[in-house]
């Protein structure tokens, strides 16, 4: 799709879908949203995707993932954006579901981060790191970065309207980003 190669789908939401993409004039690894197939041809599905481009575009943030470029192919709209890799907070709960949350901790939430993300590799849940404490440290910590996330998209004019946990990235480093801008508002 223009200068990306698709390399798999990441994932899908009623207007677009994601792909890990390769950008081959930048040579990185992009997130590469597109429009549905079947919505490409309906002008008001084509609007709301601008109008996502237009609030994320607005940012500059760590908790929000960077825009690269948008454009169109062979009349696909697309926009091409950071690729954060993480897994959902929706995930993460997931796999703790069977768990009691009054006997889980920060370990435990890195622990099924680790899992949901297929790695075995460290993470720094020691003292100071983000996903030190007990749960509810962790989780603090997690809603305090979702609003300030929240709150630098408030302040260039754009209100998230869907704020969920599928729409929360972690990383095993413990960074949370805001995705998913698809419902936003503009204040203009």
């Amino acid at each position: 799709l223009g200068p990306f190669q698709l390399l798999k789908k990441l994932g899908a939401g009623g207007m677009g879908v994601v792909y890990l993409a390769k950008d081959s004039q930048e040579d990185r690894v992009v997130a590469l949203k597109v429009v549905r197939p079947e919505q490409v041809y309906f002008e008001p599905a084509r609007e709301r995707f601008r109008r996502e481009i237009d609030a994320i575009s607005r940012f500059d943030h760590r908790g929000i993932a960077a825009v690269y470029s948008c454009g169109e192919s062979k009349g696909v709209p697309y926009y091409a954006q950071e690729y954060v890799e993480g897994a959902s907070l929706e995930a993460v709960l997931r796999a703790l579901e069977d768990r009691e949350a009054a006997r889980l901790s920060g370990r435990d939430m890195s622990r099924a981060l680790q899992k949901v993300l297929g790695s075995s590799g460290p993470v720094d849940d020691g003292p100071g790191s983000f996903f030190a404490g007990s749960w509810s440290d962790v989780c603090a910590r997690i809603a305090a970065a979702a609003a300030d996330a929240l709150q630098h998209a408030h302040s260039r004019g754009v209100l998230h309207r869907d704020v969920k946990p599928s729409n929360l990235l972690l990383t095993l480093e413990g960074r949370v980003v805001l995705i998913d801008f698809g419902l936003a508002a503009l204040d203009d």
